[in-house]
C-alpha cells in the first residue's frame, strides 16, 4: 500500500483526504492542532507537528518511509512540500510556484498570456466610496497582544424535574486582547502608530 502524507488537518483538506483514501493510499496527516477534523478522524495516522518546518516533515517522511507528500489547502503546505527531498514528485518547481503565489507577478503572467485574472481595484476607481465590501488583495493587519486571560465565570445549571438530576458547572472562556496598530492595504497604511502605542 502506498503511503501518503497530507500536510494539513483542517476541514478544507478533507476532500483531499477522502480522495486519497478512495484511491487506496495509507494516509498520514500532519498538523499542530489536534482538535482539527482530520486529526480526530484517524488519530493513529496523525502526527502532531508543525508542517511549516520542512526539516521536521522530512524526518517524518524518512522515518515512516512515505511514498508521496500531498500539500493541503494552504500556501505554507505547498511551500513545505516544494522544499522536501522526495523520491519522485509531480509538484511544480519552486520558481513556478513563486510566480503563482506572488499576486502581482501572477497578474502580470496572466496579462502576458491574455488570460483573465482577479483585478486590482483602487479606492478612487470605486463608484461610491465607502459603500462597497470587497476582499483586499494585498492586505496585512499589524497588531499587538495586550493581554491574555479568562473571562468571568458563567454558571451552567442542568436540571431534570422528577428525575433527581441536578448538575452545576462553571466555565471561564479564554480570550486574547489584541490592539490593532495598523491595516496595510495596497501600499497604504490606515491607523496612527503614535496613538496605538499609548496605553
Amino acid at each position: 500500500m502506498t503511503r501518503a502524507l497530507l500536510l494539513d488537518t483542517s476541514f478544507a483538506a478533507r476532500p483531499i483526504h477522502d480522495w486519497l483514501l478512495e484511491e487506496g493510499f495509507e494516509v498520514w496527516t500532519i498538523g499542530n492542532r489536534p482538535q482539527d477534523v482530520l486529526a480526530r478522524r484517524d488519530a493513529r495516522h496523525y502526527l502532531q507537528d508543525n508542517y511549516a518546518d520542512a526539516v521536521v516533515v522530512q524526518s517524518h517522511v524518512d522515518r515512516l518511509d512515505i511514498d508521496c507528500v500531498v500539500p493541503g489547502c494552504t500556501d505554507v503546505s505547498i511551500e513545505t512540500a516544494l522544499r522536501l527531498r522526495l523520491k519522485k514528485t509531480v509538484l511544480d518547481t519552486p520558481d513556478t510556484y513563486q510566480k503563482i503565489a506572488d499576486k502581482s507577478a501572477f497578474r502580470a503572467l496572466c496579462a502576458d498570456l491574455d488570460l483573465p485574472s482577479p483585478r486590482r481595484v483602487f479606492m478612487e476607481d470605486l463608484p461610491v466610496q465607502g459603500k462597497l465590501i470587497a476582499k483586499p488583495s494585498d492586505a496585512k493587519v499589524l497588531g499587538t497582544v495586550v493581554s491574555e486571560g479568562r473571562g468571568d465565570k458563567v454558571l451552567v445549571f442542568h436540571f431534570k424535574r422528577k428525575k433527581q438530576y441536578k448538575k452545576l458547572q462553571g466555565h471561564r472562556q479564554a480570550y486574547s486582547e489584541i490592539r490593532i496598530n495598523s491595516i496595510e492595504v495596497n501600499g497604504f497604511s490606515y491607523g496612527d502608530q503614535s496613538k496605538s502605542d499609548r496605553g
